[in-house]
């Protein structure tokens, strides 16, 4: 019995780590929710630009600065759109890790309840047992007599 109870108490904690992973999945997937939305955000900009660089075939650009600083802007845009692209990256794998982590928490939290169930069935088997001695003992006994 003693050992039923430590195994339950075992459980109980791995039941914690496992809601803790939960929640740590949760977290790290809003954060690539967060980074994928600032990435795509980046992208409809930098395709804005081409759409305005599209208009200076057209001749309405007004004049060179307007077309320089576009330039400059797309510059801009492309490096922050790589960054993010690594930052997406980054949080991705986090994610991987995060999940691999709780289906590990879950394995082991089904791992401790197989031993325990294992245990508890041997202990019922034992007792079945000890008590079938004891009735054939006692109907040994009787026929003794």
């Amino acid at each position: 019995m003693a050992n039923i109870k430590t195994l339950k108490r075992i459980i109980s904690l791995r039941e914690r780590k496992k809601e803790e992973k939960e929640l740590e999945v949760k977290k790290a997937f809003q954060e690539l929710q967060l980074e994928e939305e600032k990435l795509k955000n980046f992208n409809e900009a930098y395709d804005g630009c081409l759409c305005r660089l599209g208009e200076v075939g057209l001749g309405r650009m007004r004049n060179h600065n307007e077309l320089l600083f576009i330039y400059d802007y797309m510059n801009y845009l492309n490096l922050k759109i790589n960054s993010q692209h690594k930052i997406v990256e980054d949080k991705t794998f986090v994610l991987d890790q995060k999940r691999y982590e709780l289906t590990e928490a879950y394995k082991e939290v089904k791992t401790v309840e197989k031993l325990m169930n294992r245990i508890v069935t041997e202990e019922q088997r034992q007792e079945v047992t000890k008590a079938q001695k004891e009735m054939d003992f006692l109907f040994l006994s009787r026929m003794g007599r």
